[in-house]
């Protein structure tokens, strides 16, 4: 098993750039923001890239991502 991170905000900015960065050295990364279009840009079809629309702000869609990251990995 390789090493995983959940990032929030994936998918402009800083948390775009972070999340890449860590794909781009071999981890899995959750990519959590609110626009999914945005996540799978950030995503770039890496395999190693789970993209995880939520708003942060709700906290059931907050343990919906994490139950299906869980799932998933």
């Amino acid at each position: 098993m390789g090493k995983t991170i959940i990032i929030t905000g994936s998918g402009s900015g800083i948390g775009r750039v972070t999340a890449r960065r860590f794909l781009d050295a071999g981890w899995r990364v959750g990519l959590i923001g609110r626009r999914e279009a945005a996540l799978r840009e950030t995503a770039a079809d890496s395999p190693a890239a789970l993209v995880l629309p939520c708003d942060v702000t709700d906290e059931s869609a907050v343990d919906a991502a994490f139950d299906r990251a869980a799932r998933e990995w």
